[in-house]
């Protein structure tokens, strides 16, 4: 097996409730975010028409924003990537359900640009009614997959385990979405999709490190816990850069070269995975040195 360290002695515990105060800061400042400024959410979850437009010569931004709202027509338009670098394609999206609003935007847009050689590459229509049932559907499915994580974290190792593995999840989750509510950038089902897929990547990331801190405390009976934990952690440093590294330079590939579709995707993966190797380490870990401690200390109080 390839290894980038071979004999790792990295003080990773010593500093934790430093991280830990870190960590808390991050996740309350995500919930505070996300409550009083929200996403950017897709009609996915709203509800409206998405459509995504072609000319054959140049139409400025401005030029586009004009002609809509001069018919009055309320669109989010933004540039997409294309062959062609001068005439990118362009993607508008009009919120709520008017009626024949495709055929409107596109009456419109050949009334205002004659010449333009205009064409639909994509248009889709979503309910009001079905953007909240994906946003429930959403939220219940979130809900399920932590159950059932502490569950099989609790039957595989114990439940302080799954307590530690289900809070630096919700860590990598929340901080996933502090950048979407931070910089805006587009909330929709493919994120969804990208934010249940870091559910299972982090807590895959944090049993293995769970799994060497089990071996650990077998085979060093007598070492002070922190230690045994320590050792777990550099023993498994090398996988985890490894795995984290190919990953992350596929995600990176795909915000470079996706395209828009995937590119909000990426970048949700692409966070989740690098706060998934940070929670593994600076938090599932120490949350067990805490609680075992903390444990230690009543039981020699009792005695």
């Amino acid at each position: 097996m390839m290894e980038f360290f071979q004999t790792p002695n990295i003080n990773f515990v010593d500093q934790r409730r430093i991280w830990i105060v870190f960590s808390s800061v991050l996740f309350v400042a995500s919930v505070l975010l996300t409550t009083f400024k929200g996403f950017n959410k897709n009609i996915d979850f709203t509800g409206g028409t998405e459509i995504q437009y072609r000319f054959n010569t140049q139409v400025t931004e401005g030029q586009l924003r004009s002609a809509l709202e001069s018919a009055g027509i309320a669109a989010e338009v933004t540039t997409l990537k294309s062959a062609n670098a001068a005439n990118p394609d362009w993607q508008m999206k009009i919120q709520g359900e008017p009626e024949g609003v495709k055929e409107k935007v596109q009456s419109t847009i050949r009334a205002a640009f004659p010449a333009a050689g205009d064409s639909i590459l994509a248009a889709h229509t979503i309910g009001a009614r079905v953007g909240k049932e994906l946003k429930w559907g959403a939220i219940w499915s979130t809900i399920w997959v932590a159950i059932l994580l502490i569950i099989y974290v609790t039957m595989r190792f114990e439940f302080i385990y799954s307590i530690g593995a289900i809070i630096a999840t919700l860590h990598d989750v929340f901080v996933v979405l502090l950048v979407f509510s931070l910089f805006g950038l587009e909330f929709n089902l493919a994120v969804l999709a990208a934010i249940l897929t870091l559910v299972g990547y982090s807590i895959n990331d944090t049993i293995v490190v769970y799994d060497r801190i089990r071996e650990q405390v077998k085979k060093q009976r007598g070492v002070p816990y922190k230690h045994v934990v320590n050792d777990a952690i550099n023993q498994t440093l090398s996988r985890t850069i490894l795995t984290g590294t190919t990953t992350i330079a596929s995600v990176i590939i795909l915000i470079i070269f996706g395209g828009a579709t995937l590119q909000t995707m990426a970048i949700a993966l692409l966070v989740g995975l690098l706060t998934g190797t940070y929670s593994s380490i600076f938090i599932a870990a120490p949350i067990i040195i805490e609680w075992h401690e903390k444990r230690a200390a009543k039981l020699a109080l009792s005695k």
